[in-house]
């Protein structure tokens, strides 16, 4: 079973794999979409790991409307 807190889950996947990137599938920003979990879900992943994360935000029909590799 996954875990409920994003960053913990992440951690606790990055402890078993040591990546070079984690990408992110999230809704559009401030879309009815968006839900309370995604919210600057990307920020936070930043702040918390020193690996290089790339971002895809979906609208609701699941098109990539941006991508963000800060």
């Amino acid at each position: 079973m996954g875990e409920e807190d994003q960053i913990t889950a992440i951690g606790d996947a990055l402890a078993d794999f040591d990546a070079d990137l984690i990408v992110l599938r999230l809704h559009v920003p401030g879309s009815e979409d968006e839900n309370w979990r995604e919210h600057r879900l990307a920020q936070r992943v930043r702040s918390h790991f020193d690996v290089s994360t790339t971002v895809f935000y979906f609208d609701s029909e699941g098109h990539v409307v941006e991508r963000d590799d800060a």
